[in-house]
């Protein structure tokens, strides 16, 4: 997620007595920001136990992301050696479109108990579900027939992200 001001909407950030909340606003700097979200998460800060409604919601991250569903058609089982080869495709296509910033995450969709049948989750950084679309429209695997995709706004609000840099070691690790 980017810190940079100029991606944030313009609104204004009241609680819900009407004042200013905490945390950061659209004119904010991203050194700003930072010192927000240290001092609202240290233990000089509000306790999460005793904010409102309206604080709590102006936490939340409100970042748009697209979600791409793929779901195996009727060929997916017949063309096992076109599989493979199309799944080289895949990754390199991944590859891309990660190398072009717009991949946040994917990977296979299992079903607890059973050999994975196919289906896997995208999630895209795109200007609208058409974008999006148009994005998961060129994964290898629908273009060849052997996929269909769905598309789904989805609004990023909560969650962690736990970045591990080891300068030494030369190894990035996100968990």
């Amino acid at each position: 997620m980017s810190l940079c001001p100029s991606r944030r909407t313009a609104r204004p950030r009241l609680n819900s007595r009407g004042a200013a909340a905490p945390g950061p606003t659209p004119t904010s700097t991203p050194d700003r920001i930072l010192a927000d979200a240290l001092r609202l998460g240290s233990a000089s800060g509000p306790s999460p136990e005793g904010l409102e409604l309206g604080d709590l919601m102006v936490r939340l991250a409100r970042k748009r992301l697209y979600v791409i569903l793929t779901k195996p058609t009727t060929s997916w089982d017949v063309d096992m050696n076109r599989r493979e080869t199309l799944l080289r495709e895949h990754l390199l296509w991944l590859m891309r479109i990660e190398g072009e910033g717009r991949l946040f995450a994917a990977g296979p969709l299992d079903v607890a108990g059973t050999e994975w049948a196919g289906n896997g989750l995208c999630i895209v950084r795109a200007g609208s579900v058409a974008e999006a679309t148009e994005i998961g429209s060129q994964d290898p695997f629908v273009i060849a027939g052997l996929k269909t995709i769905s598309v789904h706004s989805w609004a990023l609000n909560e969650g962690s992200l736990t970045l591990t840099v080891r300068l030494l070691n030369q190894v990035i690790e996100i968990g």
